[in-house]
């Protein structure tokens, strides 16, 4: 039986004129998952991270080999479950498609550069649901369910637009039991966008993607376990409504990162940062705090105000699968003033009565952090810098209702400077938070 297979393999390739005993194209995909009503892309999600490092693991050292490979076509597919209106499920399928191509562009520029490529948006994939009910003996009122979707994909295939009267049917039918069962077990696996590199050997005449062609790629890689994906050719055929365009112009998301030092919020000193990317590696960030605590009663002040910058470098994994994510290496400086007193001797910053400019002190450091994904919006932010600060600062003594001046002292101290752990919200500026 294998000796057969692999001679109908060969005829099939041989009537497609490809000619010879060799496989004229290599296939591989990469399918990233999506959580409802997003577009934008979460790596903890449905082992995105895994799947597309396992993509990178089997087609680098294939694409290492320019001598023998040369990439031909790179098709990316964005899809929609049926939830929601047609408008909705259009603009997720693009978006979806999208940022799959700009996670693989960022990640593979040498290949992007030089390679061409198609976008197919499905908007509601109805046909793979249809698949996907006819393989499941327990979606409730089967036969139904299955009439319904084939009159949907067949008015599809006649050229007719979807409509949202195609989902009110489905939510309607058998009191939106059938529906609810579906939503539950069957509209996650459409929320998909799908990569297939398709690369031509070159000591083998370029071939076109007619086709028969699709269907012995396909037929192939089942045959050597390769992961296999619907080509553009199969797509459109199955997918009348599906429109396929070239790559968009790169429109990269804009993240900015909102940010609270939680060692400062414990010390009862509010604060609040903003970073925003400077390209893929490199962020700039602004912070301020005032706390301005007293009770003269008790002699008991807690007093600390003024802010800082930092100009940041980001690496590593993590880094490339998300803005403000993963390592980083900071420069950063600081000014600010400060009048502490317990009930006893107190020191104070600066110049009694002067402005945050003629009382501060300054800083500037180095530093490493690493912020880490808590979701697809939130991160935790670890940080130590080392650097110095300078600044004068005067001791006084609270005496019958009077503070009275003792001392004035330079500051002049080498060491450990900042200890950030800051609670991170990262907004998708380009789509008003990730969708």
């Amino acid at each position: 039986m294998k000796r057969f297979r692999q001679i109908l393999i060969i005829a099939a390739i041989a009537a497609c004129g490809l000619g010879g005993a060799h496989a004229s194209v290599h296939t591989d995909s990469v399918r990233v998952s999506f959580r409802v009503n997003r577009t934008g892309f979460d790596p903890t999600f449905a082992g995105n991270a895994d799947s597309l490092r396992a993509f990178e693991s089997r087609i680098t050292p294939i694409l290492s080999d320019s001598a023998r490979f040369v990439v031909r076509k790179i098709s990316i597919v964005g899809g929609a479950s049926p939830e929601g209106s047609v408008k909705l499920n259009e603009e997720l399928s693009r978006g979806r498609a999208r940022k799959l191509y700009e996670l693989f562009r960022d990640r593979r520029p040498d290949v992007t550069a030089r390679s061409g490529f198609e976008h197919v948006f499905l908007g509601r994939d109805w046909s793979q649901l249809l698949d996907r009910v006819k393989a499941d003996p327990k979606v409730p009122m089967r036969s139904e369910v299955i009439a319904l979707l084939e009159q949907i994909t067949g008015s599809l295939a006649a050229g007719h637009p979807d409509s949202d009267l195609n989902l009110r049917a489905l939510k309607t039918l058998g009191n939106g039991k059938p529906y609810a069962y579906l939503f539950a077990n069957h509209f996650a696996p459409l929320r998909v966008s799908v990569l297939t590199m398709v690369l031509d050997r070159r000591d083998i005449s370029p071939v076109s993607l007619a086709l028969p062609l699709a269907a012995v790629a396909n037929t192939m890689r089942n045959y050597v376990g390769v992961p296999a994906a619907p080509l553009v050719s199969d797509l459109l055929l199955r997918f009348p409504q599906a429109v396929a365009m070239p790559a968009p112009a790169p429109r990269p998301d804009y993240y900015l990162g909102l940010r609270t030092n939680l060692l400062y919020d414990l010390a009862a000193i509010p604060n609040l940062g903003v970073e925003a990317p400077i390209g893929r590696h490199f962020s700039v960030g602004a912070n301020w705090m005032y706390g301005w605590w007293n009770n003269d009663n008790f002699n008991f002040y807690w007093r600390l105000y003024g802010g800082e910058a930092t100009l940041r470098y980001w690496f590593g994994e993590a880094a490339d699968r998300a803005p403000l994510t993963g390592h980083h290496l900071g420069v950063g400086a600081a000014m600010f003033t400060y009048d502490f007193e317990l009930g006893g001797d107190g020191i104070m910053g600066g110049i009694p009565g002067g402005t945050l400019w003629d009382r501060c002190n300054y800083a500037a450091w180095g530093e490493y952090g690493y912020s880490l994904p808590l979701g697809p919006r939130f991160n935790l932010d670890f940080t130590l810098g080392l650097g110095y600060v300078e600044g004068e600062y005067r001791r006084y003594e609270p005496l019958d209702g009077h503070y009275v001046w003792r001392s004035t002292h330079r500051l002049r101290y080498i060491g450990p400077t900042k200890a950030e752990v800051s609670l991170v919200w990262r907004i998708n500026l380009l789509k008003g938070g990730d969708r």
